[in-house]
């Protein structure tokens, strides 16, 4: 529960700490210097992931601390703290990533931070609200198949249920593995979903970059 509680943390502190990345460039005029430097889109976008990077570092630092006594004291859920880690780390990515491309295709610093902020709440929760609300209405609730589905559009979520189950259920390997197969599947799709961001921010840099010049 607590681990889920800094993923959220996480996730809604990325659009206020990167949100300005690009956009403060813009409002101080350093668009042409930067542009004078040749600095490619891509070489762009590396430097101000890297710079996002260092921004939520404390941040994931401090969370991270907090979890070594539970490793301490819940040893037999190791491996369920573990994936709670990655589920941080990745969820920190993810946000970065829909910070980025808030802050590039916006021209203010408060438009941005208010995109970024939206684009995190309906990748992480809205998805996953509206397919339950679907699943409620058109089939009156849902099957343990259908909620395996739902697991895949919230990576928080679907740690959450995960080790939830596992909790209960560790001592079946059986469905040990299957839990940890769909959280596994649920990270993997949302790390695609921040490929896609990532791709649409390069082709925004670079756009902007030609249409500029």
């Amino acid at each position: 529960g607590v681990l889920c509680v800094q993923m959220v943390m996480v996730v809604f502190a990325a659009p206020v700490l990167v949100g300005s990345a690009w956009t403060k460039e813009r409002e101080l005029g350093n668009i042409d210097m930067i542009r004078m430097t040749l600095l490619r889109a891509r070489d762009l976008y590396i430097g101000k992931s890297a710079g996002g990077l260092m921004a939520l570092a404390p941040v994931l630092a401090a969370l991270m601390l907090t979890t070594v006594p539970a490793f301490v004291w819940h040893r037999g859920e190791s491996v369920l703290l573990l994936c709670g880690c990655i589920t941080l780390l990745n969820c920190a990515l993810i946000a970065l990533a829909l910070s980025l491309y808030g802050s590039i295709a916006s021209r203010r610093t408060t438009t941005s931070i208010a995109v970024g902020v939206v684009l995190c709440a309906v990748a992480f929760f809205g998805l996953y609200v509206a397919g339950w609300i679907f699943l409620n209405a058109e089939f009156r609730g849902y099957s343990g198949d259908s909620s395996s589905i739902l697991r895949m559009f919230s990576p928080i979520v679907s740690y959450e249920e995960s080790f939830w189950n596992s909790g209960r259920r560790m001592r079946n390997f059986g469905w040990f593995s299957y839990d940890l197969i769909s959280w596994a599947k649920s990270q993997l799709a949302f790390a695609g979903v921040a490929g896609v961001f990532v791709i649409m921010s390069l082709y925004r840099l670079a756009r902007r970059e030609m249409r500029d010049a």
